[in-house]
């Protein structure tokens, strides 16, 4: 951050307040981690209670047991599930369970999708990707994908998706493509694999339930942790069924952490007592309603900027209609760091690509603060916003 980090000292309910004690009120929530709100008295209660009886046993305890419960009542299509660290291992696990049980070596994922930091297609750095065969296709295009598995239907081991693109610039998926990404992989014996480590925060049992769909594999992490660190993926059982280790040619699944009972305690509790669906709902709805405030405002002034998004989470884009997929237009990062350095100087903490993700302890008060704060970001910065206007509209028509 340039010109230099701000350090963060403590936080509470929706703030965080650094080492020089400025309050920022947190409409990033640990890009989407902490949908609890940070140091949550339910959650930190349990958790002090625990500490006398151990932290990690490297062998099974019934606080695993009570959150994948939970997981699978959520989550009907996950039959079996297994938990890890975070939700990138929950993506390569996951990864590596479809080439192993496929015996196909070839993935397709969506151009902006990102299933962590080892399997990102948000940023343009391939050097830095696990060593997979990927075909891209572009978002919210079902003639793209299906000519994919036309040609190549018979190699291809799995479809990992996000219902709504997260470090892709929270893009909402349409209908339709959620439907075709099902309907061509049981057509070619492909595994549908959704990645919900972000999106399980938009519907109690993550936007595959608002779809309709049954994704042969799903990856979890984030929000199911109560904001201590998780990861997990499961699905089908006889997909699963690879894992158990009294099976010939069973695939291992090591890590000693894996079911640290500190991630298996906090979970629970976010789960069954913080994150119901009722406060779900409540955040979604203050976030489609700051979305739609923002955009009017964006339309007042003849902006060039537009917000994208589905419930709790939203993302700043140029333009001035929502977009479909992922492409990046120019200037964007001046003007998002231009933006992210008025929201600090305003008190607000969001990420640095122009994303808010709320929480459940975000209240009206805190959005309605960050409009009037967006509105005096687009008076002040009406001559900067004209010329990428101008920028903008000499570009289309030279297209």
């Amino acid at each position: 951050m340039s010109p230099y980090p701000i350090t963060i000292d403590h936080a509470e309910g929706a703030m965080l307040v650094d080492l020089d004690g400025n309050r920022y009120v947190d409409l990033g929530n640990d890009y989407a981690v902490a949908m609890s709100g940070h140091s949550n008295a339910v959650i930190a209660d349990a958790i002090k209670a625990q500490f006398d009886h151990g932290l990690g046993f490297g062998g099974r305890s019934k606080h695993e047991t009570r959150l994948a419960e939970i997981l699978q009542a959520r989550f009907p299509s996950v039959e079996r599930l297994r938990f890890c660290n975070s939700g990138t291992e929950a993506n390569l696990y996951a990864f590596l369970l479809a080439r192993a049980a496929t015996n196909r070596s070839l993935f397709v994922m969506i151009d902006g999708g990102y299933h962590g930091g080892a399997l990102s297609k948000a940023m343009s750095d391939d050097r830095f990707f696990a060593p997979f065969d990927v075909i891209t296709v572009p978002y919210n295009d079902v003639a793209a994908l299906e000519a994919v598995f036309e040609k190549h239907g018979p190699q291809i081991a799995c479809f990992a998706m996000e219902l709504m693109l997260n470090s892709g610039g929270c893009i909402v998926c349409d209908e339709g493509f959620a439907q075709a990404a099902q309907r061509l992989c049981a057509k070619h014996e492909s595994i549908l694999l959704v990645d919900e480590v972000m999106t399980s925060r938009l519907h109690v049992g993550g936007l595959q339930a608002h779809y309709g769909i049954k994704p042969d594999l799903t990856t979890l992490g984030k929000m199911i942790g109560g904001g201590f660190t998780i990861g997990a993926f499961g699905g089908r059982a006889d997909l699963m069924r690879l894992f158990d280790q009294t099976q010939q040619g069973a695939i291992a699944h090591n890590g000693s952490f894996n079911n640290n009972v500190m991630s298996m305690i906090a979970g629970y509790v976010a789960l069954t007592q913080i994150l119901t669906a009722e406060r779900i709902d409540t955040a979604n709805a203050l976030g489609d309603g700051l979305r739609k405030q923002l955009n009017a405002l964006c339309a007042k002034h003849k902006a060039p900027l537009v917000w994208s998004g589905q419930g709790s989470v939203l993302a700043l884009h140029l333009g001035t209609t929502e977009p479909k997929r992922f492409n990046p237009p120019p200037l964007s990062a001046e003007i998002r760091a231009l933006f992210h350095a008025h929201m600090l100087d305003q008190g607000f903490w969001i990420a640095g690509r122009g994303m808010l993700a709320l929480s459940v302890e975000t209240q009206r008060a805190h959005i309605d603060g960050f409009a009037d704060c967006v509105e005096r970001f687009l008076v002040e910065q009406s001559e900067v916003l004209g010329l990428v206007s101008e920028a903008l509209a000499a570009k289309e028509v030279a297209a």
